[in-house]
């Protein structure tokens, strides 16, 4: 396959990635009214990225660097999510280092801004995938006990840290086929960036249809397994 078709078929890609969130979106409007409140703050999420794709298309456009725009987006996406668990987690150890973990990185970020936009942007990603991989794992941990050791797919705030745990998985490959193979890294890396992208937003969009009003806000989980999660 020459470069050019390699290129054309990127752009086609990126573009339905692009396009994916417009379904989620389409979700939204449709079921708003049949959230619970975590749900309707996931819900922002799809607005954030498409004024994200917007802002970044022109940025790249007419300043010909879009590196400010994925900083932003990428801090955005931590806070809104961070607001999502503080919502559903109990505030166990584990969820208050996250707390803490999430304002050092907004710091980090912020200094790198100073020093260099695309360090800064490169930092804010791997910040973000970490950051809700761990608020993933935490939730996770807290709804998986003795008592319940079913995968409950139709919990949206389930779906959603599946989503965040394998958009980390795949952010992690793309960065270590960059690390490794740097002359790969344009397209490998790009593919599974783009993947990711299409997971998450399919699992987005499954947790928005499956939500419903009446759901509870912290995972179910007998007393004794609060009180040892507490004291981990």
């Amino acid at each position: 396959m020459s470069f050019e078709m390699q290129l054309k078929l990127m752009k086609w890609f990126e573009a339905f990635m692009h396009f994916s969130i417009l379904i989620p979106m389409a979700v939204t409007w449709l079921r708003y009214r049949s959230f619970s409140a975590p749900v309707r703050l996931v819900s922002k999420y799809v607005y954030l990225s498409a004024i994200s794709v917007i802002i970044g298309k022109l940025a790249a456009y007419y300043f010909h660097n879009n590196l400010l725009v994925l900083v932003g987006f990428n801090i955005g996406k931590l806070l809104l999510f961070t607001a999502v668990y503080a919502q559903t987690l109990a505030l166990t150890r584990w969820h208050r280092l996250l707390r803490v973990s999430a304002i050092l990185a907004l710091c980090i970020a912020a200094g790198l801004l100073f020093y260099d936009w695309r360090i800064a942007a490169n930092a804010a990603r791997l910040m973000q995938v970490t950051l809700l991989a761990g608020y993933a794992l935490v939730y996770l941990d807290q709804a998986l006990h003795p008592a319940n050791t079913v995968f409950n797919t139709h919990n949206p705030i389930w779906l959603l840290s599946v989503a965040n745990l394998l958009y980390a998985a795949c952010a992690v490959t793309a960065a270590n086929i960059g690390l490794f193979t740097p002359a790969a890294m344009d397209i490998y890396s790009f593919v599974f960036i783009s993947c990711a992208s299409l997971i998450f937003n399919g699992l987005l969009t499954l947790a928005l249809l499956r939500a419903q009003p009446d759901e509870a806000a912290l995972p179910e989980a007998p007393a004794s397994a609060s009180t040892t999660l507490a004291s981990a």
